[in-house]
C-alpha cells in the first residue's frame, strides 16, 4: 500500500470511529437527559446558596453551562513551592552562566593512550573492536578529560576498572568528568564497521583520538589474512585553528610490527594524534572454497591374508545441497563427524540413498547443515583368495571413487599390507606416487597423491587403480638404470643394477637378455666373478630359434656369478651392444628381464649424437609380453635452459620396462608454434578465427608451410599467404626475427541436420613443438551441448574474455600436430535460466464485448542464447505482434502445446555488456463471460526475474471490479463524481518506471491530482501469473453497500449502552483484521458504501442538533430566572428558621413566609 493510501485509510477509519462514537452517545429517549438531571441532589454551601456538586466547591472546579464540571487545578492547601518571579529569573540566569562555564572550560588530554584493535568477522560484515586505555592525572575535582572515540560506537566504559564514568559526547569525541583528583585510567570499548577506503579497493576504519603525548597501537586479526596495513594519522595544533592539520602516512606496515608480542604490552608508537585511519587490501576471496564444489578424498586400502578392506573418506566443500557419489556396487556409505569436531554439531546428518544404479549414491544435506561439517565414509570389504590359491596376489581394483559434477578432486591413496610386501600399481594420470613413511618390518605402505579436474556428470567406468601385492620376503629387489647410446653402427646399452637382498643372501643373479644383444659383459670384477650360460653346450643360434618358436618376446637366460655372498645392496653393471644391419632412423631396443626378482623402479636414458634429434616411447611388461603402447620419453633439461635437449631423453616407470621404440633424424632448430582458435558455431556454418604465434630461441627460417583443410571458404590471412598445393600454404617470415604472428579467418560449412562436425585447423609443418588452444562459442538460436569425439583433445578450465559477455562452451587443447577436431552437437534441454528480466508492465483493456487487448512489455538485462521461448494462451496468431526496442520482429517458429497454448521462438540480438532490451508483446483474447474474466500474461521460459511485474487494467462501461488470485493491488485515491474512489496508478508514471527513469512505490504526492482513472486498477506480481476479474454492476453494488452501512450503524445506535460497546469493539476488530489481510477489498466496499456512511453521519448530526435544541428550550423557559432565588428573613421577624437538615413537607403557595408576612425585598435577578 502506498503512503497516500495509508493516510487515506487512517482518515477514513477516524471518521468512521467518530460516527460510531457519536451514534453510541445518542440517548434512546428524550426523558434520559431529564432523568439524569433529576438524580443530582441539591445541597447548600456554607453561604446558604444551593450547590449541585458540593464536593467540587472550592477545589478548582468550574461548572459549565451544560451542567458539567471542568477541573482547573488542586486547591491551595496542596504541596507546592511558590517562587517569586524575580527569584525564578535569577535562578535561570545562574543556570545559564554555569552551562557556559562548563562549555568554555578546556578539557585535559591524557598522558598515555594505548589502542588495542581486534579485527573480526561477524557474518558477512567485518568489524573493528577498539579499546582505548587512557591514563591521566587530575589535580582538581570535577575535571573534564578528553577521551577520543569519535566515529566509534561505545559499548562499554570503566573508570579505574570498577566505576562507570560520567560521559558526554562532543565534536572531538567523548568527554569524562572525573570527580576526584589523582591518577586514573579510563577504558573505552568501541566498535566501528569496516568500510571501503580510497579508490584502490582497500578497506579499513577511522577512529578519533585524544591527542595523548604517548599513543601506541596494537592490531590483531581473528582468523583474517591481513599481511600488511596502511596507517594515516592527523594532528592539528589547538592554538592555531586556521592551520591545516598535519597528515602522516605509513604504508605497507608488516602485521607483525603491530601485533602484541607474547608477554609484552608495548605497541607501535604514533605520537600525539587526533585521528587514526587504518586500511588494508582485503584478502582475495576464495569462491572455490565456498561456492565451487570440490572433494577431498582419503582412501586407505588394507591387505590382509583373508580380506581386502577399502575405507574411502571424502569431505565435500561447496554450497550445493545435493551430491552424487560414485562408489563400487558393494560399497556401504555412512556419514560421521570430522575428527576433532564437537559432538553436538551444526545441523542434521545428510540423507544417503542409492540411485537406480548401485554404483551411485545420492547425498542430500538438510537446511542448516553444511557439507564440510560431515565426512562421508565408504567401506568395501572383499574376500581375498588363500595364499596357495591363484589370485592371492591380485590384481585388486581400488574404486572407482568419485564425486560427480565437482570442479576438482584431491586427496591421497594409501596402500597398507603386511611386512616385506611390494605393490605393483597401475593407475592413470590422476595419481602420482610419493614417498610413503611407515614402511618397516611390521608393514608395507605405498602413498599416492590424487588430483583431478572437473569430473563431469557421467559415472566412472574404470577403477582408480589396480594393485598387485607381491611378497618380498626372501627375494631380491632390483632397481635397474638403462643408458642406451647410439654409436656409428650399433646401440651401446649399459645397465646398472642395484641389487637389494631382502632377508636372504645373494650369490648369483639370473638375467634373461634379448637374443639380439651381442658382447654381454658384467662388472665390476671385484663383485662379479663371471657370466655363465644356463646351457653352455647349446649351439649358436639355438636360443634365438627356440625363443621365436615359443613366444613373442624371446630372451636368453644368463647367470651372473658374484664373487662373494652378499646380504647388503650391491651395484652391478651389465653392458652389451645391439648392431644395426643397415642405415635406419628407427629401432626397437629390447631390454632384459629378471625372473625371480622384484623391480622397484626403472630408469631409462637415451642418447644420440648432437647433430641428431631423437624421440621415442617405452613399453612396460604386461604378463610375459611387452605392451603395445607406453609412455613418452621426455627431453633431459639442459643447465640454465628452460627447454630440454633434443639428443637426450629419459623416463622413469614404476613397472619393469620391456622395450624402447626410438626414432632419430637430423637436428632441426627448435620452433614452437602456439595456436589460439576462436570457433563460433552457427546454424549454417562454423566461423574460425585462428592466431598462430611462432617463437624460437634462434633466428626464424625464411618461410614455413601451413597445412589445413581444402574445404575452407572465405579465408583471409594477415600477413598474406601463398598457395603451395592442395591444403598447403607458404608463410614468408620476417628476416632476422625470433617471433612472428599470423591471423587466419575462415569458415566451414554446416548442414542443419549434421550432428558430427569435423573441424580442420591449420598447423605449421616445420614446428617441433606447440599446442592448439580452442575456445568454442555458440551463436545458435537454441542452446546446444557439445561433445568432443577426438581423443587427443583434452578439456581445459573455462576462462572468461573481457570482450565477451558470456562464457565459452568448452576450452580444449591438443598437441600442435593434431589438426582434426571432431565435435558432436545435440540440442540442450537442461539449461535452467537463459534470460534475466529486470521488470515488466502488462496493460489490459477490457471491453464490454468480453474482449481483452493486451500490451505486455518486459525489460531484459541479460540473455545467453539468441532466442527466447515465449508462451501465450490460445490466441489467433494473426493478432499477435512482437517488438524489440520498438521494432517489429517475426518469430522464428511457433507450435501448439497439448494444453492449448502457443509457443513462440523470438529471435534476440547478440548480448553486449551493460545493454538492455525491451520486449513487447501485443495480443487479443476473448473471455467466455463478460462478468468473469481470466487475465493471462505471457510466460517467458527459462527466465529469472529481478523485479516485479506491474499490471494496469482499464475497464469499459464503468463496472465494479472484484479481484481473485495472486495479485497485489496498488492504488491511489481520487475524487470522482461518486465521492472518494480507488484509482489506478497513472500510465505515465508506470512508463517512467518501466524505462528506469523513476522508481514506483508510492513516493510521490498524497494524491494523483486527477491523473488516475476510477474505471481502472493496477497492481504488481513477483512473477507473472493468471488471476480472475469479476465485473460487477456498479450501481447495485453502491446501493446495496450504502444501505448495509446505514442499517448497520442505525442498528448499533439503537442498541443499549452495554451491548453497543461490545458491538462497537467487535466491529473495530473485524475491520482491523480485514484491513490487515485484504485492504483493497475493504477499501473497495468502503468506497461503495460511503453514501450510507454519509447518510448515517448526517442523521446522527440532525438528532444531536434536535436534542441540543430541546435542552436549550428547557433551560431558558420564559418567566424563570437563570439564577437560584434566595430567601433572607427580616431582623424583627418572629418566624423561626428551620435547620438546614430538617425535613420539609409540601409547600403550598400560601404557606411560604412571603405569603403570610408579605413580599420580601430582593435584588433584581435578571429574569426573562
Amino acid at each position: 500500500m502506498t503512503r497516500n493510501g495509508l493516510i487515506a485509510v487512517r482518515t477514513v477509519a477516524a471518521a468512521l470511529l467518530a460516527v460510531l462514537l457519536a451514534a453510541s452517545g445518542l440517548p434512546t429517549t428524550a426523558q434520559d437527559a431529564d432523568s439524569k438531571a433529576a438524580k443530582v441532589p441539591a445541597t447548600k454551601n456554607p453561604s446558604g446558596t444551593p450547590s449541585e456538586n458540593p464536593s467540587a466547591e472550592g477545589k478548582g472546579a468550574i461548572r459549565l453551562p451544560d451542567g458539567t464540571w471542568l477541573w482547573v487545578g488542586n486547591e491551595g492547601s496542596s504541596d507546592r513551592v511558590s517562587v517569586p518571579w524575580k527569584e525564578y529569573v535569577k535562578l535561570l540566569a545562574e543556570l545559564e552562566q554555569r552551562r557556559k562555564q562548563s562549555q568554555t572550560r578546556k578539557p585535559v588530554t591524557p598522558s598515555l593512550c594505548a589502542i588495542r584493535v581486534r579485527i573480526e568477522k561477524r557474518g558477512e560484515q567485518s568489524v573493528a573492536v577498539v579499546r582505548l586505555s587512557n591514563s591521566f592525572r587530575t589535580t582538581a575535582s570535577q575535571t573534564s578529560v578528553l577521551l577520543g572515540g569519535r566515529k566509534g560506537l561505545l559499548t562499554a566504559a570503566t573508570l579505574d576498572g570498577v566505576r562507570l564514568p560520567v560521559l558526554e559526547s562532543s565534536e572531538e569525541g567523548y568527554l569524562a568528568t572525573v570527580e576526584t583528583a589523582g591518577e586514573h585510567t579510563l577504558v573505552l570499548d568501541l566498535e566501528t564497521p569496516i568500510t571501503p577506503r580510497g579508490g584502490k579497493g582497500e578497506v579499513g576504519f577511522e577512529i578519533g583520538l585524544p591527542r595523548a603525548a604517548i599513543t601506541t597501537l596494537q592490531v590483531e586479526s581473528s582468523g583474517l589474512d591481513i599481511p600488511r596495513l596502511n596507517l594515516v594519522t592527523r594532528w592539528s595544533d589547538p592554538s592555531q585553528p586556521t592551520r591545516p592539520p598535519e597528515v602522516r602516512r605509513l604504508n605497507a606496515l608488516d602485521m607483525r610490527q603491530l601485533a602484541s608480542p607474547p608477554g609484552q604490552s608495548g605497541g607501535y608508537p604514533l605520537g600525539p594524534v587526533e585521528s587514526l585511519e587504518v586500511s588494508w587490501e582485503p584478502p582475495a576471496r576464495t569462491p572455490a572454497a565456498d561456492r565451487v564444489q570440490t572433494a577431498e578424498w582419503d582412501i586407505t586400502v588394507t591387505f590382509s591374508d583373508a580380506t581386502v578392506e577399502t575405507i574411502a573418506r571424502v569431505t565435500l566443500r561447496g554450497t550445493a545441497r545435493q551430491w552424487r557419489i560414485a562408489t563400487p556396487g558393494n560399497a556401504l556409505l555412512h556419514a560421521e563427524r570430522p575428527p576433532g569436531s564437537a559432538e553436538i554439531g551444526p545441523g542434521l546428518p545428510p540423507s544417503l540413498q542409492r540411485s537406480g544404479n548401485k554404483a551411485e549414491w545420492l547425498v542430500e544435506f538438510p537446511p542448516g547443515s553444511a557439507p564440510a561439517d560431515w565426512v562421508l565414509v565408504a567401506s568395501v570389504r572383499t574376500p581375498r583368495p588363500r595364499p596357495e590359491e591363484t589370485g592371492h596376489r591380485g590384481p585388486f581394483s581400488v574404486g572407482p571413487f568419485a564425486a560427480l559434477n565437482v570442479f576438482r578432486q584431491t586427496g591421497t591413496l594409501r596402500l597398507i599390507a603386511g611386512p616385506y610386501m611390494r605393490f605393483a600399481v597401475r593407475h592413470g594420470t590422476d595419481l602420482r606416487r610419493q614417498d610413503a613413511p611407515g614402511s618397516d618390518e611390521e608393514r608395507s605402505t605405498a602413498l599416492f597423491r590424487l588430483a583431478t579436474g572437473p569430473t563431469g556428470n557421467n559415472l566412472p567406468t574404470q577403477p582408480l587403480a589396480t594393485v598387485e601385492v607381491h611378497p618380498l620376503r626372501g627375494s631380491l629387489v632390483l632397481t635397474p638404470h638403462y643408458h642406451a647410446t647410439l654409436k656409428s653402427n650399433a646401440w651401446h646399452i649399459e645397465t646398472k643394477l642395484k641389487v637389494e637382498p631382502v632377508r636372504r643372501e645373494v650369490e648369483a643373479l639370473v638375467v634373461e637378455v634379448p637374443p639380439e644383444w651381442r658382447g654381454v659383459e658384467a662388472g665390476p670384477p671385484d663383485i662379479v666373478e663371471g657370466i655363465q650360460s644356463e646351457a653352455p653346450s647349446a649351439p649358436a643360434g639355438f636360443w634365438q630359434a627356440l625363443a621365436h618358436r615359443i613366444g613373442y618376446d624371446p630372451r636368453v637366460p644368463l647367470i651372473i656369478r658374484l664373487a662373494n655372498t652378499y646380504k647388503q645392496p650391491v651395484q652391478i653393471t651389465l653392458t652389451a651392444h645391439l648392431p644395426l644391419s643397415q642405415p635406419v632412423q628407427e629401432s626397437l631396443l629390447p631390454l632384459p628381464r629378471f625372473p625371480g626378482a622384484a623391480i622397484a623402479q626403472t630408469q631409462l636414458q637415451i642418447s644420440v649424437p648432437e647433430d641428431l634429434q631423437v624421440q621415442g616411447q617405452y613399453r612396460e611388461w604386461i604378463g610375459g609380453r611387452a605392451a603395445a603402447t607406453g609412455g613418452v620419453l621426455q627431453p633431459i633439461p639442459r643447465n640454465g635452459s628452460k627447454t630440454g635437449s633434443s639428443s637426450q631423453l629419459q623416463a622413469t616407470s614404476e613397472q619393469p620396462i620391456a622395450a624402447v621404440q626410438v626414432q632419430w633424424k637430423p637436428y632441426r632448430p627448435d620452433l614452437a608454434a602456439e595456436s589460439r582458435a576462436e570457433i563460433t558455431l552457427t546454424e549454417r556454418q562454423i566461423l574460425i578465427q585462428q592466431t598462430v604465434r611462432l617463437r624460437t630461441s634462434e633466428t626464424l627460417p625464411r618461410s614455413v608451410h601451413l597445412q589445413g583443410s581444402n574445404s575452407v571458404a572465405g579465408m583471409s590471412a594477415i600477413p598474406a599467404l601463398e598457395a603451395a598445393g592442395p591444403g598447403q600454404w607458404r608463410w614468408t617470415l620476417p628476416s632476422e626475427s625470433r617471433e612472428a604472428i599470423l591471423t587466419l579467418e575462415y569458415a566451414l560449412p554446416r548442414l542443419p541436420e549434421q550432428s558430427r562436425l569435423p573441424i580442420h585447423l591449420f598447423r605449421v609443418v616445420e614446428a617441433t613443438r606447440g599446442e592448439h588452444l580452442v575456445r568454442l562459442w555458440s551463436a545458435t538460436a537454441a542452446p546446444e551441448v557439445v561433445q568432443v569425439r577426438s581423443l587427443p583433445w583434452r578439456d581445459r578450465p573455462l576462462e572468461a574474455l573481457a570482450d565477451r559477455a558470456v562464457w565459452p562452451l568448452r576450452v580444449l587443447s591438443a598437441p600442435q600436430e593434431e589438426t582434426l577436431l571432431e565435435l558432436e552437437v545435440e540440442p540442450r534441454q537442461d539449461l535452467a535460466v537463459t534470460v534475466w528480466a529486470e521488470r515488466g508492465l502488462i496493460q489490459v483493456w477490457a471491453g464490454e464485448d468480453a474482449s481483452l487487448r493486451y500490451r505486455a512489455r518486459f525489460r531484459l538485462r541479460r540473455w545467453l542464447t539468441r532466442s527466447l521461448t515465449l508462451e501465450l494462451p490460445a490466441a489467433t496468431t494473426l493478432s499477435t505482434e512482437f517488438l524489440l526496442d520498438g521494432r517489429r520482429v517475426e518469430p522464428l517458429a511457433y507450435r501448439r502445446t497439448e494444453q492449448g497454448t502457443t509457443l513462440y521462438q523470438i529471435p534476440l540480438p547478440a548480448y553486449r555488456l551493460a545493454s538492455r532490451l525491451l520486449l513487447e508483446v501485443r495480443y487479443v483474447l476473448s473471455s467466455e463471460s463478460r462478468w468473469r474474466m481470466e487475465l493471462v500474461p505471457p510466460v517467458l521460459a527459462s527466465t529469472a526475474w529481478d523485479g516485479p511485474t506491474w499490471w494496469r487494467v482499464t475497464l469499459a462501461g464503468g463496472p465494479f471490479p472484484w479481484l481473485q488470485g495472486p495479485f497485489q493491488p496498488r492504488w491511489q485515491w481520487s475524487w470522482q463524481s461518486t465521492g472518494i474512489a480507488l484509482a489506478a496508478w497513472p500510465e505515465t508514471e508506470l512508463e517512467h518506471w518501466l524505462m528506469g527513469d523513476a522508481a514506483s512505490g508510492g513516493s510521490r504526492g498524497t494524491s494523483n491530482n486527477g491523473e488516475g482513472e476510477a474505471d481502472s486498477f493496477s497492481g504488481q506480481q513477483a512473477l507473472p501469473a493468471s488471476f480472475t476479474l469479476w465485473r460487477l454492476p456498479r450501481w447495485p453494488v453502491l446501493l446495496s453497500s450504502s444501505l448495509f452501512v446505514f442499517v448497520y450503524l442505525v442498528f448499533l445506535a439503537r442498541l443499549p449502552s452495554a451491548k453497543r460497546t461490545g458491538g462497537l469493539i467487535a466491529t473495530l476488530l473485524l475491520l482491523a483484521t480485514w484491513l490487515t489481510f485484504a485492504p483493497y477489498s475493504l477499501l473497495q466496499l468502503f468506497a461503495a458504501g460511503q453514501f450510507g456512511l454519509y447518510t448515517a453521519a448526517a442523521t446522527g448530526l440532525i438528532i444531536l442538533a434536535q436534542r441540543w435544541y430541546r435542552q436549550r428550550q428547557i433551560l431558558y423557559l420564559p418567566g424563570f430566572s437563570r439564577e437560584t432565588a434566595s430567601y433572607v428573613p427580616a431582623h424583627d421577624s418572629k418566624v423561626p428558621l428551620l435547620p438546614a437538615g430538617s425535613r420539609r413537607g409540601p409547600i403550598s403557595g400560601n404557606s411560604t413566609p412571603a405569603g403570610r408576612l408579605g413580599a420580601a425585598p430582593s435584588t433584581p435577578s435578571g429574569s426573562h
